[in-house]
């Protein structure tokens, strides 16, 4: 890394998604173990996160997604 900031590069398009994926996966996991995905007034956002054609379609499947958290099953 030292020697790339020396260079004045940065990482590679694949590196990067490689450490995005890696963020979001250390963010999901540090995120559920909150009561943020139970709050009533984010439950817009998670419908808004997906496609409105998927929104048309899958409505239902995405009000169960695992990050719309319940604490009994809908």
């Amino acid at each position: 890394m030292a020697e790339r900031k020396s260079a004045g590069l940065g990482l590679t398009r694949p590196e990067l998604a490689v450490l995005l994926a890696y963020a979001k996966i250390q963010l999901e996991d540090e995120m559920v173990e909150t009561d943020l995905p139970d709050d009533p007034q984010l439950g817009d956002e998670l419908l808004d996160y997906f496609p409105q054609r998927l929104r048309e379609k899958y409505a239902d499947g995405i009000q169960r997604h695992r990050l719309r958290r319940r604490s009994s099953p809908p």
